[in-house]
């Protein structure tokens, strides 16, 4: 990915983003993809340059730590559009980044950013997007700094970028699960061009029985914990997926074609 062209990782999990740092070393980018946990801050503005915030708490936090430390760290602040999930309300956010601007020298105002598709079910919608943008231009004229992010969406804007309809300046989108996939997150489908069988999951049997007519269920010490079974399949002919709790995922093969692949 960093050889196409990609150049910041972003991930919900300090501990990933502490891999790819060791990985990378210094020169590399990293976006923390959730709003910090107060109790991970102080490791955070080490690993990571970038973070998302939408509490001034947080954001005073992050800025004594960084004094302490002689650092700087970029915020984008998150905004409420249509998903409702985290973000401050279109109305707070120019007093929220003038704040920001004022009181912590050691933060410095990096963007603003929305999120669709991850709670409602609603694909995110060009106006949406748009709101963003007169926004941005309000909180730089207000603050009189330049922003150079506008973070638009997740892997559910790609329908959007397909057809064109992501409006002018939204310059930056969070797209894992598209690219690592090869399909977007409002319908599924696979995207033209793209791979959507690069992994391989291997997963040990714990049990094979008998239990119903002529089907064998086949149990594998992987669950919903793990991986969700909508995002993968069997590629041995015969096997389907019959469910999964938090921990097991029950596959199952009928009789002739169990014994067949025994003897295979």
């Amino acid at each position: 990915m960093k050889k196409s062209g990609v150049n910041i990782f972003g991930d919900s999990r300090l501990e990933n983003l502490r891999k790819l740092r060791n990985f990378y070393g210094k020169g590399q980018q990293l976006m923390m993809l959730r709003g910090p946990m107060p109790s991970e801050i102080g490791e955070l503005v080490e690993i990571c340059d970038i973070s998302l915030n939408t509490q001034l708490e947080v954001v005073r936090v992050i800025a004594e730590i960084c004094q302490e430390k002689k650092i700087k760290h970029r915020i984008i602040v998150m905004v409420e559009t249509d998903d409702q999930r985290e973000g401050l309300l279109p109305g707070e956010v120019v007093d929220f980044c003038r704040q920001v601007v004022d009181n912590y020298r050691s933060v410095e105002l990096y963007g603003l950013g929305t999120n669709a598709r991850c709670i409602t079910k609603n694909g995110p919608a060009p106006e949406s997007l748009k709101m963003l943008k007169d926004l941005w231009e309000e909180v730089m004229k207000v603050t009189g700094r330049s922003m150079p992010i506008i973070s638009g969406g997740n892997s559910s804007v790609w329908n959007l970028i397909e057809k064109g309809k992501i409006p002018e300046g939204i310059n930056q989108v969070r797209i894992g699960e598209a690219i690592l996939l090869g399909h977007d997150t409002v319908n599924y489908k696979p995207i033209k061009g793209a791979f959507t069988d690069c992994f391989l999951l291997e997963a040990e049997i714990i049990e094979v029985k008998r239990k119903d007519g002529k089907v064998y269920k086949v149990i594998l010490a992987l669950g919903l914990q793990d991986v969700d079974s909508k995002n993968i399949y069997c590629c041995s002919p015969g096997l389907y997926i019959i469910g999964q709790s938090s921990d097991h995922t029950i596959l199952g093969i009928e009789e002739d074609k169990f014994r067949k692949s025994r003897d295979d």
